[in-house]
Parts: structure tokens; C-alpha cells; sequence
């Protein structure tokens, strides 16, 4: 589901200088936003109660849809999301810059006296990622996953909704991938400590096994999915007792 952050700041040129500029004088602040202390809260020294004032010294500087006397909470989400946005430069418009959107919903600690970078009192926290750099909102904001200057209507919310749910889902896929790739090597690991110590073991059934071998044969088709032919051979039809080889022999 598209969630839409609206702002009235303009995307423009004159923006992105201020970003930079903020980037460039304050980045260990910027870093900060990602991180909890080692109690498990914000530092009391809130990095993005700073930085709002650093955007409120900036706002007769910054371009606008419509006239404001003042941010509003939206305004200060989009601000933060370009200042977490490491391709910020390479972006034309307010709808690109949530796109590689990654969420850590993890990190739901109790807070008390603390903010979302918005500015809005939060008890519990996520942690939201445009590329390498992060920060900590609340479950109002992390809801959000597009920010726009316009009212959207109810065809282009639909078609927005298509494309971050396929952004989400290629996410999903990768954290998947990421997570089988590492449960292999430690099992990979362990596979090899143990057939240092025991290299004539089968490492699933502990039979006997060839030292070249991690698994005996029957334990190793299993693990492929397959049946154990007595030939030697592995085979995938649960039709069959043989294997396609031995069946035309028997033929």
C-alpha cells in the first residue's frame, strides 16, 4: 500500500545546495540519526532536534509550492529523507527519492522523551535506510514510502502501490537470499570441523562415508531432493524404485 508523505518545499537545484551544505559541515550528526546509544535509546543529545533547527535557519532560503510561515512535520520528513539519501544529487523530483526505501522494523525499542526525526513524540522506533545511511522514526512515518508536492489520485496511488510493492518484494528476496547464503556457510563450517575430526563419517546420519565425501549416499540425496537408486545413481520420479538408467535396462 502507498503511504504519501506531502510537502510544499519544492524539489529544486536550490534545495539540494542546502543538503549538501548541511552534508558536508555536519555528517557525523547525519550518522548519528541511524544509531541508538548503548542503552538501547537516542542519546539524549537528539541529532534531528539539531538538524530541524539547522532546516529552520534555512527556510526563507528554501522554495515553496505555496506560501508557509513554518515546516510541518511532512516538510521535516522529506528533509530527512534527502539527508539520508546518498544520490540526492542525481534526483529530479520528490517521487524518486524514497525509491530504494529499506526498513528495519527490528528496533522497536520503549523510548520515553524522545522524537521522530518529523518531530513528533514517539514510545517505539524504526529504523528507515535510503542507501547506506539510516534514521530512526516512528510508526506514524515509517508508513511512509513516497513523498510528493501533489494530491495523487486514486489511479496513480494504484500504480505507485504496484511498483513499491515490486520494490518491496525484490527487498524480501534479497534480505531471503542474503540470510540462505549465510545459514550455508555456517553449516558449511561445522560440515568441515567435522569431518576433520571424523573423516570417515557420514556428517547427517554418521554411517560410513568416504573422507572426499561430506555425506553418504543416501544422506546426500536426500538432501538434493532425490531417491537413492541401488545403482548408485539419484533420481527425482517418487513413481519409480529405480532410476530411468536402470528401468530401460530392465526393459
Amino acid at each position: 500500500m502507498t503511504h504519501i508523505n506531502r510537502t510544499a518545499i519544492k524539489f529544486d537545484d536550490n534545495l539540494k545546495s542546502i543538503i549538501n551544505d548541511i552534508s558536508r559541515d555536519y555528517n557525523d550528526e547525519i550518522n548519528k540519526l541511524g544509531t541508538f546509544n548503548k542503552s538501547g535509546g537516542y542519546d539524549r543529545e537528539n541529532p534531528s532536534k539539531f538538524l530541524r533547527c539547522l532546516f529552520d535557519a534555512s527556510f526563507n532560503t528554501i522554495n515553496f509550492t505555496s506560501p508557509k510561515t513554518s515546516f510541518n512535520k511532512p516538510d521535516y520528513f522529506a528533509l530527512f529523507m534527502c539527508l539520508i539519501n546518498d544520490n540526492i544529487n542525481e534526483i529530479n523530483r520528490w517521487e524518486d527519492v524514497m525509491e530504494n526505501l529499506d526498513i528495519d522494523i527490528g528496533l522497536n525499542h520503549n523510548l520515553k522523551d524522545y522524537t521522530c526525526c518529523c518531530g513528533q513524540s514517539i514510545k517505539h522506533s524504526c529504523l528507515v535506510y535510503l542507501g547506506d545511511k539510516g534514521c530512526i522514526v516512528g510508526n506514524c512515518c515509517v508508513e511512509k514510502n513516497i513523498i510528493t508536492n501533489d494530491i495523487i489520485s486514486l489511479e496513480k496511488r494504484n500504480k505507485l502501490s504496484k511498483k513499491f510493492k515490486k520494490i518491496k518484494q525484490q527487498q524480501k528476496d534479497e534480505i531471503e537470499k542474503r540470510k540462505k547464503k549465510e545459514l550455508e556457510q555456517q553449516e558449511q563450517l561445522k560440515i568441515d570441523e567435522f569431518k576433520k575430526d571424523f573423516p570417515y563419517e557420514c556428517y547427517d546420519c554418521k554411517g560410513n562415508c568416504k573422507p572426499q565425501y561430506e555425506r553418504c549416499f543416501k544422506c546426500s540425496c536426500k538432501k538434493k531432493g532425490m531417491i537413492p537408486c541401488s545403482c548408485g545413481r539419484g533420481f527425482h520420479d517418487k513413481k519409480y524404485k529405480h532410476c530411468f538408467e536402470c528401468q530401460k535396462n530392465k526393459n
